[in-house]
């Protein structure tokens, strides 16, 4: 059944409705799928943080961090100690997307992980929030960013210049927020109004490979945590933000579906969104999975190497062949450019026999500088039918005895709860003492009743320690 709208305003506007149902989500119980699936997401979030401290930008950002934040008592993955809960935010999303490995939700085009997470962790250290309220704010953050990545992907007209993520960041984070913090349905939507004038990030950076990606995860954590609390101040935002005849809706180009799209999200007899997320095998763009994962199971299956390869072909589907930066053969000078490339994604994974960051780094490989330009991307009608409820790729191979091999996978393999958990520890354990992992993992296990989060927040205070950056 759908959701009674709030009372904001005259009650008939889309943010009105978003808070009702953000404000049902926050009085529930969090079912126990919901509940499992939050736990997952933080460590895969906290996991991919952690590692991104090591890469080579992360030493810009401690500088940042050491310059510019506030002292608090949410704890900073940049600095290894705390700061405002503003500023922690804002370090901890932008080291959750440092490495493109994030949580994906395909339906909205949105990697809500790393927008909701470090801003709902710390809320609620800054406020001495529940573990309910903890995973109350991260479930609804989920439900709301996908509602309305959903309704603008599903619209069928939307502004290709602006990043998804940043369209339905703030948005999400605000309504995370809001169910954490207890925030009343007039001021729950006044935050999602404010949230709106927030949408942040343009997509120039997938072909010049500029590092301001990263920046778009902490901006909209940041800024969905600052309209959460400039609404609880009493700070007021317009009713239409989304409908408007220049709000969201219009300012993407989506059209008027949009807004029935938002609100036939809003169901609580639905599944919640969360339950759709799913956890990328590689880093890379969500789009380079199964591509990469079908050259893999080719050169494994026949013993190839590059050198037997004259030509690549790769069938796809539309999205992905389109999205900005994924049909890229070079030159490329970064990695933020290699890690959107289809061409480079699996010929690295055929040159390298694997795809780590070491791979995706070799810019200048002689055979990949020979393979590059050989790579020819079609689209398949069924893999074209199929999206995005699942995300087909083929890869076939022109070999130099003029014979070819292929192989198709129907959608990406996503990793499971326990190959999460594994990455997890995995990666925790190379940047540090690997019995930390276990305290976080047992202390996140233990959160979701009335009691507080101390227990999980000092783990990963503990986790956060000292940054091993690399200073450039």
């Amino acid at each position: 059944m759908m959701i009674e709208v709030a009372d904001m305003v005259d009650g008939s506007f889309l943010t009105g409705l978003a808070a009702s149902h953000v404000q049902a989500l926050a009085r529930a119980p969090v079912d126990d799928a919901a509940a499992k699936k939050a736990r997952l997401c933080v460590l895969d979030l906290v996991g991919c943080a952690i590692r991104a401290r090591t890469m080579p930008w992360a030493g810009a950002l401690t500088r940042y961090a050491e310059l510019e934040t506030a002292p608090g008592n949410s704890v900073n993955l940049a600095t290894g100690g705390r700061t405002s809960a503003s500023d922690a935010a804002f370090a901890n999303g932008i080291l959750g997307h440092s490495l493109i490995r994030e949580d994906m939700h395909v339906g909205s085009g949105s990697h809500i992980g790393v927008l909701v997470i470090p801003a709902m962790l710390a809320l609620a250290e800054r406020d001495g929030l529940s573990g309910h309220a903890l995973l109350a704010g991260i479930v609804a953050g989920y439900e709301v960013a996908a509602a309305l990545g959903q309704a603008i992907w599903g619209s069928g007209r939307h502004n290709r210049h602006l990043r998804p993520s940043g369209m339905t960041g703030a948005f999400g984070v605000a309504a995370g927020a809001a169910a954490a913090s207890g925030l009343d349905p007039r001021r729950t939507a006044h935050a999602l109004s404010i949230a709106g004038n927030f949408a942040c990030g343009v997509n120039q950076w997938a072909w010049s490979g500029g590092q301001e990606i990263f920046l778009h995860a902490g901006m909209a954590a940041q800024s969905g945590l600052r309209a959460h609390d400039l609404a609880r101040a009493g700070i007021e935002g317009c009713p239409d933000i989304l409908e408007g005849a220049d709000g969201l809706f219009a300012a993407f180009g989506c059209g008027e579906r949009a807004g029935s799209l938002f609100a036939e999200a809003f169901d609580l007899s639905k599944p919640r969104a969360i339950l759709g997320v799913r956890h990328k095998p590689v880093s890379g763009c969500n789009f380079v999975q199964t591509p990469v994962a079908a050259m893999v199971q080719t050169t494994a299956r026949d013993a190839l190497h590059s050198d037997q390869v004259e030509r690549i072909v790769l069938d796809t589907f539309t999205e992905a062949r389109v999205y900005p930066g994924c049909d890229h053969a070079g030159p490329f000078t970064s990695v933020q450019q290699s890690k959107m490339s289809l061409q480079f994604a699996i010929c690295a994974a055929l040159v390298h026999e694997q795809l780590d960051e070491t791979a995706y780094a070799d810019f200048d490989h002689p055979e990949m500088q020979r393979l590059l330009p050989q790579v020819e991307i079609g689209i398949d009608p069924e893999f074209e039918a199929a999206f995005p409820g699942r995300q087909g790729a083929r890869v076939t191979l022109h070999l130099t005895d003029g014979t070819t091999r292929a192989t198709t996978i129907d959608d990406v393999p996503w990793l499971d709860d326990e190959a999460v958990l594994a990455r997890f520890r995995r990666e925790i354990g190379e940047s540090g003492d690997a019995a930390m992992a276990d305290r976080f993992v047992d202390a996140l296990a233990d959160i979701g009743g009335p009691g507080d989060c101390r227990a999980l927040f000092a783990a990963l205070a503990d986790l956060g320690g000292t940054p091993p950056v690399i200073r450039d």
